[in-house]
């Protein structure tokens, strides 16, 4: 089965364009350098941090984060109310997305969509669940389990992985939602990752 989720895609790449110029030139070193930056992101803000909004938002503003006009952020998010920033890395410029439902979107249009979909498949606690492409891109979507930054629990998560199916085309998005906001759009996996002991 194959989910339409948050179908932002690289639409998204051309609003994150259009806003980027006149912001800090990115510094891209390497598709390794990006690839590590957009795991360690997502994995530091979206999955330890979903479904804590403001917290999410403080860590990302502790790292230098910063909003971006409604206009822009509001085509980045497409239907659902929320809030955008820009956060300048080592390698690249990237966006991060909140939205009420909650859902947590990574946006780097200049990352290497094949080396961040391997590393993060790489990581601990998630399991595929389907992959194909859906409205001309490529997704993966992955069950995971991460422990909550705030209160050390286990939650579980849905997470959905878009690139180009062209490998040359630059560019991933990676979206979280929890487990229950999941369920309700229809995406139940067969089964959930074991919980680590750590």
């Amino acid at each position: 089965m194959r989910y339409g989720l948050m179908s932002l895609g690289f639409a998204v790449a051309a609003v994150f364009l259009v806003f980027a110029q006149g912001q800090q030139p990115a510094r891209a070193q390497g598709a390794d350098v990006v690839s590590q930056e957009v795991n360690s992101l997502f994995d530091g803000l979206c999955l330890a941090y979903l479904g804590r909004g403001q917290d999410m938002l403080d860590q990302a503003q502790s790292i230098g984060a910063k909003q971006i006009p409604q206009f822009f952020a509001q085509q980045f998010l497409g239907k659902h109310a929320g809030v955008a920033v820009t956060i300048q890395g080592q390698g690249s410029l990237y966006m991060l997305g909140l939205t009420e439902q909650p859902a947590c979107v990574i946006a780097a249009p200049e990352a290497n969509g094949v080396a961040v979909s391997k590393a993060f498949a790489a990581g601990a606690q998630r399991l595929p669940m389907t992959h194909g492409v859906v409205d001309g891109q490529y997704q993966q979507v992955y069950a995971v389990i991460r422990k909550d930054a705030v209160t050390g629990q286990q939650k579980r998560m849905i997470v959905t992985v878009v690139i180009s199916p062209n490998q040359s085309t630059p560019g991933v998005v990676m979206t979280a939602l929890p487990a229950v906001t999941a369920a309700a759009l229809g995406m139940k996996p067969d089964a959930w990752p074991e919980v680590s002991a750590e």
